[in-house]
């Protein structure tokens, strides 16, 4: 690792193997969150921060410091060498930048990003001036962005993508184990289904716009797979665990037999945006085909 002070206003601690770096200025955290990590020698800290993708911040204590994660901190405000703060910012930068004003580098805001656990993150450092003080803010709310096909829906804590996919010709009608495959085919998590009835209703209506696009050329209703089996117990086994804590799903239904039974999404009355097990190799009936499947996937990103 290595340091360079730079007119004596801030220092700068660069990576060896990346663009991003630490930059130290005088600084004190508002409302003094919780931080993520202590650790008692100041002088590893930024190594340390820059060893963790999710740190974007670190606090000098009388005797270590502090590490922030995305999301634990807010707001820095500028203070001076009296005040003996000193906090460091994450940057992704490609130059030592010819400034004083660090950490924006005359910028008044900069993007950074991150990748952890195969997601993508981004956030915004804003940097604002007022008569009693400058304060740079951490921007991100946690949002999900999705993908083009998909739409982000909220399940209490979570959030997730959905997206309702159509089998391609020259069979427009298949059975469960291909709606796994068409949702793994394009890069998704797996099967989804209902979290509640009005995302149900959200789901069959994309459903049915889809199936009008392209017609399977098939009469009858067209329904799509979702998450879900049961073989000889009550309720229903899941592979999405975000479902468990909704009501789309009837956590009671009973079943004897030996068969397994899987679940899929209805768009005909009575069964419009309800969960309903069927035969798991049925293709197509007379009154309808299952013409898709509903996939979880990935967000592009949090921000």
């Amino acid at each position: 690792m290595l340091y360079i002070t730079i007119a004596l206003t801030f220092l700068l601690f660069l990576s060896v193997e990346t663009n991003t770096k630490i930059v130290l200025v005088w600084g004190a955290l508002e409302g003094q969150p919780t931080s993520n990590r202590y650790h008692n020698i100041w002088t590893e800290c930024s190594t340390l921060c820059l060893d963790n993708v999710q740190c974007v911040l670190i606090q000098k204590a009388a005797d270590g410091c502090h590490l922030y994660h995305l999301g634990s901190v807010k707001t820095v405000i500028k203070t001076d060498r009296a005040s003996g703060g000193i906090v460091g910012f994450k940057r992704t930068m490609n130059n030592c930048p010819n400034s004083s004003d660090a950490p924006m580098f005359d910028e008044s805001s900069v993007q950074e990003t991150f990748v952890y656990n195969e997601n993508n993150y981004k956030y915004n450092i804003t940097k604002t001036v007022t008569n009693e003080a400058t304060i740079w803010s951490f921007g991100f709310s946690n949002t999900i962005q999705c993908p083009p096909d998909s739409f982000r829906s909220v399940r209490k804590i979570y959030q997730v993508c959905i997206s309702v996919q159509l089998f391609t010709g020259p069979e427009f009608c298949r059975s469960q184990s291909y709606g796994v495959k068409l949702c793994q085919s394009i890069g998704g998590i797996g099967l989804t289904g209902p979290f509640s009835s009005t995302e149900g209703g959200n789901i069959t209506d994309i459903a049915a716009t889809k199936s009008k696009e392209i017609p399977s050329g098939q009469k009858g209703y067209q329904h799509f797979w979702i998450d879900g089996k049961q073989k000889g117990q009550p309720g229903v086994t899941l592979s999405d665990s975000t479902l468990s804590i909704g009501e789309g799903y009837n956590w009671t239904w009973v079943h004897n037999d030996t068969e397994e039974l899987c679940v899929y999404l209805g768009t005909e009355s009575g069964v419009s945006g309800k969960a309903t097990l069927y035969d798991c190799h049925i293709e197509i009936t007379p009154e309808f085909c299952m013409r898709g499947a509903v996939c979880r996937t990935r967000p592009v990103t949090y921000y």
